[in-house]
C-alpha cells in the first residue's frame, strides 16, 4: 500500500468502519468503537492486531516491531505503510479487523453480518 488514501478506502470498505483521529497523530480505524488497526500520521507507520501463532512472525520480520502500549493484546507495528506488499497488508488488517468482530457481543456480530 502506498498512501495514507489507499489505506483508508480500504478499511471503509470493511463493515461499519470508523475513522477518526486520536491522541493528536494517529488515525484510527474501528469497527463498534474497538480499534483494529492504527495509522500513525507523524512517522507513517500502522499498527494492527494478530493471530497469537503468527506474532512471532510479524516481530521476527526487519521493520515490525511489538505495538507500542498494545503489544500485550497482541498488536504489531510496521515501521512503514509500504513495508508489506498491499496484499499481505490487506490480509493482515481484514484480520485484525475479524479478530476485533469476534470479541464483540453476538447480537451485534449478527447485525453486522445480516
Amino acid at each position: 500500500m502506498k498512501s495514507v488514501e489507499q489505506l483508508q478506502e480500504f478499511c471503509k470498505s470493511l463493515k461499519a468502519t470508523t475513522i477518526d483521529v486520536k491522541w493528536e497523530s494517529n488515525l484510527v480505524f474501528s469497527v463498534f468503537d474497538k480499534m483494529y488497526c492504527i495509522y500513525g500520521l507523524e512517522n507513517g507507520t500502522v499498527s494492527f492486531k494478530v493471530q497469537p501463532e503468527e506474532w512471532s512472525d510479524y516481530v521476527s520480520t526487519t521493520g515490525i516491531i511489538p505495538a507500542p502500549y498494545l503489544a500485550r493484546n497482541g498488536w504489531v507495528r510496521c515501521n512503514r505503510l509500504n513495508l508489506l506488499k498491499k496484499k499481505d497488508l490487506e490480509k493482515s488488517i481484514r484480520t485484525s479487523y475479524r479478530l476485533i468482530v469476534e470479541r464483540l457481543p453476538k447480537k451485534i456480530q449478527k447485525e453486522l453480518f445480516a
